[in-house]
């Protein structure tokens, strides 16, 4: 039995993570009366320089995969991800029972805090209805948005290993793999 779903958002070669807001659970269900209304919480990771102020130039973008602190762009979504972003663009998975919590667990674990334990807020999103954050973990070559993403979808018990994992390309592969596998009964 499926513990609700979770969808892998890709732009190219950015992913985003996809989660029906209604299935956040524990501490980071703290995002629905951040985001009233939302359907869908969308959770991106990436270089913090790139993703507040992204690249414009030759020079910005080859300094962008290079470590350094990192940011999380949360978005709400008034209907699903696949809705808004385009069936092409989104793979959704159901998550196995349990999945909903260690996905919500990673997502908010990943999130840097205050303090006071609140998400340690930068600024206003480049989307209406986002926000970033700063992120807990620091990009770099081998710490990537995609790899990230995996990590997120591992711990919401996907069966993908993120080991490898830098472009989004290897991280699509897999789940088409896993989709085209027959299901168990």
């Amino acid at each position: 039995m499926a513990d609700g779903s979770v969808s892998l958002v890709t732009h190219g070669w950015h992913t985003d993570i996809a989660l029906p807001a209604a299935e956040a659970t524990g501490r980071l269900a703290a995002f629905r009366a951040v985001f009233p209304g939302a359907r869908t919480l969308v959770f991106g990771y990436g270089k913090r320089t790139f993703m507040i102020a992204p690249a414009h130039t030759i020079g910005e973008w080859i300094i962008g995969p290079f470590p350094g602190p990192a940011a999380i762009e949360v978005s709400a979504i008034s209907g699903d991800a696949a809705a808004a972003y385009g069936a092409a663009h989104v793979l959704t998975l159901p998550l196995p029972p349990g999945g909903a919590e260690g996905l919500s667990d990673f997502l908010w674990a990943a999130i840097a805090k205050t303090p006071a334990g609140a998400p340690a807020y930068i600024a206003v999103g480049n989307w209406p209805g986002s926000q970033f954050y700063d992120a807990a973990q620091d990009y770099g070559l081998t710490h990537t948005c995609n790899r990230w993403s995996a990590e997120a979808l591992a711990a919401g018990g996907v069966p993908v290993s993120p080991a490898g994992v830098v472009f989004s390309g290897s991280l699509d592969s897999q789940l088409r793999a896993l989709l085209r596998r027959p299901a168990a009964s």
